[in-house]
């Protein structure tokens, strides 16, 4: 079984949505609010693709910028690169 390829977030406001990748099966979706290197630290741990949907954090902070990055595995759970990291500006302005 091959491991999968880096996804590409396309946005990280409200929700997330990414492109998934060819043979994954999980996800995982980290996030850091102290910038694009960390810490992170987990939104979703390998949870199951669903191409239909966007995802949201459900612990997100408005007025706080956000850093995202994501991780795709194959049914084996090995998993791929991460996502290049998306800069998520804050969602509401002051």
């Amino acid at each position: 079984e091959s491991v999968p390829q880096a996804p590409e977030i396309i946005e990280a406001g409200d929700k997330i949505r990414f492109r998934g990748v060819v043979g994954a099966a999980y996800y995982t979706i980290e996030k850091s609010v102290n910038g694009e290197q960390g810490p992170w630290n987990i939104v979703y741990d390998k949870r199951p693709s669903d191409y239909a949907k966007y995802w949201i954090d459900p612990l997100r902070i408005q007025s706080l910028e956000a850093w995202y990055r994501v991780k795709a595995y194959n049914s084996a759970g090995v998993g791929g690169e991460y996502s290049p990291v998306y800069h998520s500006r804050t969602l509401i302005t002051m």
